[in-house]
């Protein structure tokens, strides 16, 4: 009889362990998983923070290469990535983005074998219109200990932007937007000339003097040549108001190689050439034979009607070129 009763008992005992088994080895199987956070943002313009995060890692983690991307660009966009403290080398391509890739390596072996919950990085995602959309990880590659692939599964996030769009709003990088007109009794800027988008048909730099293409219409160019007819004004190089938006972009502060922006009137830095002779303040000054500078006029030329880029504010006495200070007035 006791025999019997040993026999069972070691027959549970058996049962048992065996049933540990393969819970552990079930357990053990499961493959880890990158989820990206759900995020909401109640207004449009405003930003949320979303966490992306590998739910375990059996043997470590040495490092990774993903790609994360908005399923909707016109609804929201990234505009920044935080890399966790255990990244000490990382690197990511250009936010603001829809889509962008970033990366990171554990060189002290932080993440260690058997880590969960490890977090890879925390995105800003800016809401750009009511609506939703999905915030996907592709995979390039996550790497344990001993540089074998890890090969996760993804679980992508999910983003509502709700409400409707401010009607004055400020950005992260620092633009105030407003939807309806401006009206102040007083103005105050840190430069002193008003700027205008404009295209331009080759590349220009700040303190260029520029003027009409005549080949591409509509468009801008370097100056040609002394007393040129067609100068229109001179790039601006840090503008005080901003006329319209990038002609090319419909964008407001986005600088590309097709666009400019074309200082009118007020004070700005140009570049400017001794051709005709020394520059004194007051001096006018008119296009040169170097292409894009300006020199200064001398009376006995006569001066061609349309002609007048500025008044000179600084002296350009001694180098043979240099920038100056220049007060552009309307011709």
């Amino acid at each position: 009889m006791e025999i019997r009763k040993i026999a069972t008992l070691l027959g549970s005992l058996i049962l048992v362990l065996v049933f540990t088994m393969v819970f552990f080895a079930v357990a053990d199987s499961t493959p880890p998983t990158i989820s990206v956070g759900d995020g909401a943002i109640a207004e449009v313009g405003s930003t949320t923070t979303v966490n992306i995060t590998l739910d375990q890692a059996p043997n470590g983690l040495s490092g990774y290469k993903i790609t994360v991307s908005v399923s909707d660009p016109s609804v929201a966009e990234i505009t920044g990535v935080k890399f966790p403290s255990w990244a000490t080398m990382n690197d990511n391509s250009t936010l603001p983005a829809d889509s962008f890739w970033m990366k990171a390596v554990d060189l002290n072996e932080e993440v260690e074998a058997g880590a969960t919950d490890i977090d890879l990085g925390t995105l800003t995602i800016r809401g750009d219109a009511t609506g939703e959309c999905e915030i996907d990880v592709a995979i390039e590659h996550v790497d344990d200990d001993s540089g074998d692939p890890i090969n996760p599964s993804v679980s992508p996030g999910t983003l509502t932007v709700s409400g409707t769009p401010a009607v004055f709003r400020v950005t992260p990088e620092g633009n105030v937007l407003a939807d309806g007109a401006y009206y102040g009794q007083h103005f105050y800027s840190g430069s002193a000339d008003v700027a205008e988008w404009v295209p331009v048909s080759e590349v220009v730099e700040p303190g260029d003097v520029l003027e009409l293409d005549p080949k591409h219409p509509g468009h801008y160019r370097k100056s040609r040549g002394p007393f040129s007819t067609l100068v229109a004004g001179v790039v601006s190089t840090n503008p005080g108001f901003v006329l319209g938006a990038d002609p090319l972009t419909s964008d407001f502060g986005h600088w590309t190689p097709d666009s400019a922006l074309l200082a009118l009137i007020g004070i700005i830095p140009v570049r400017v050439t001794n051709e005709g002779g020394q520059i004194e303040p007051g001096d006018l000054l008119v296009s040169s034979s170097t292409s894009g500078y300006a020199m200064r006029w001398e009376e006995k030329n006569d001066l061609p009607p349309g002609s007048f880029v500025g008044k000179a504010l600084e002296p350009l006495t001694t180098d043979a070129s240099g920038v100056i200070l220049v007060l552009l007035m309307a011709h």
